[in-house]
């Protein structure tokens, strides 16, 4: 009889341990589902640039700025308008001045810069570019909040694969392109800023005329759609997801 009632009381505490789990489940649960949802971050970038930044022969969503973001929003990521900082004709010296002004102090999430197309044209020297572009890194990364592993350097493209572009002494230019890639490439490590080669997708347009407007004169939207999804994962790296 003992041992009966022992069994019965065994059964009834098995019996409570079990209600009370199974309560504390239903508890924890209305408890998660009643706590409010992550709000997933709000990205802002800049942009720095020049002509190949602003192409006037391609519409702005199809910039490759414009398709950088759209890339973040297809993988379900929230992005601003990027503020864009370019011009045609606007070389590094004139960037630099411009980027005094209070609407692009940040801080931004991400500093995209592309520059040393309108340089090239111009004819500055590699030294003093040099300067000026170790100074505009600088710059850039104090509006990434100081952190330079937020900076995203793109190369300069090369213009020469366009066959039917009109360039005097083509060889040469793109060997300036080259020396002034070199000094981005090198500056860009020595300022811990991240970087991205455009150049070897943009020589495709010597072969590829997919990657070229209708007059194949100048760079199609399908080549800037190539240069955001290179740009995306680097972009993704540097915000920490």
């Amino acid at each position: 009889m003992a041992c009966r009632s022992m069994s019965k009381n065994v059964l009834r505490s098995i019996a409570v341990l079990a209600v009370l789990g199974i309560g504390f489940l239903v508890v924890r649960a209305t408890l998660d589902a009643m706590k409010p949802e992550e709000t997933p971050p709000l990205y802002q970038f800049l942009i720095l640039g020049d002509a190949t930044t602003v192409p006037m022969n391609i519409s702005k969503p199809n910039r490759w700025p414009q398709q950088v973001a759209s890339i973040f929003r297809e993988e379900n990521h929230l992005v601003e308008i990027p503020h864009i900082l370019a011009k045609v004709g606007m070389g590094i010296t004139k960037l630099a001045e411009e980027l005094i002004r209070p609407e692009f102090q940040g801080p931004y999430d991400l500093v995209l810069v592309q520059t040393g197309a309108n340089d090239i044209a111009a004819g500055m020297d590699q030294e003093s570019y040099r300067v000026k572009f170790a100074s505009l890194l600088r710059k850039a990364t104090a509006r990434a909040g100081k952190d330079p592993s937020r900076v995203i350097v793109l190369s300069v493209p090369d213009w020469t694969a366009i066959k039917k572009k009109k360039i005097e002494n083509r060889e040469t230019v793109k060997k300036k392109i080259d020396l002034f890639n070199a000094i981005n490439m090198a500056e860009s490590s020595n300022a811990g800023v991240r970087y991205v080669d455009v150049t070897s997708l943009s020589r495709r347009a010597a072969f590829d005329l997919s990657l070229l407007s209708r007059d194949q004169k100048n760079p199609s939207e399908r080549m800037y759609e190539i240069w955001a999804r290179k740009i995306y994962p680097t972009a993704l790296t540097a915000l920490g997801r």
